[in-house]
């Protein structure tokens, strides 16, 4: 699997992919992955759009935050900064990005038009939806974590074609 690694711009306090021209799609990638995550996507949709895709805090070019056990706001809040001039966006996000998405246009109406959610953790306990904040906020912006227990969830077989494409994908 190829990922290409696409230059970056700054974002607030993010670093972001940046391409495209029309209305604002905001695309935000789960925990371990960065923005290439949407590679296929950043492509197609920069034909009629504007598409802003940022590592999110600790992941790819990112720093992570400086809060010592960040909370699932923390990272709401460094997008929701990062948006302050972006206003009317449509805010595309997986898993974490697909909880930020929600509680963005929860809490920041004016900035956001519209919002696709892709596995957000409905209605799953307020353990299952911290272990996913703890995952990125061990995340140091510096190392790659070790992907096994996120592949392990993902797939039943490790061995499979398709499990060592995403654990190289995800190793970079």
């Amino acid at each position: 699997m190829i990922w290409t690694t696409r230059q970056r711009s700054d974002f607030g306090a993010l670093r972001a992919v940046r391409t495209g021209q029309g209305p604002k799609v905001l695309f935000l990638h789960g925990v371990g992955l960065r923005a290439e995550a949407w590679g296929g996507q950043i492509e197609e949709f920069a034909r009629d759009y504007t598409v802003i895709a940022p590592d999110m805090p600790g992941h790819g070019e990112s720093n992570a935050l400086v809060k010592p056990d960040p909370a699932l706001v923390d990272y709401v809040a460094e997008v929701r900064s990062a948006l302050a001039i972006e206003r009317g966006v449509v805010v595309v996000g997986h898993s974490m990005g697909a909880m930020i998405a929600l509680q963005l246009a929860a809490h920041a109406p004016e900035l956001v038009r519209g919002v696709v959610a892709l596995n957000a953790i409905y209605r799953r306990s307020a353990a299952a939806t911290a272990a996913v904040v703890a995952r990125a906020a061990r995340l140091d912006g510096v190392s790659l974590p070790d992907p096994s227990q996120t592949l392990a969830r993902w797939f039943d077989d490790l061995g499979a074609v398709e499990a060592l494409a995403c654990r190289e994908r995800l190793m970079g």
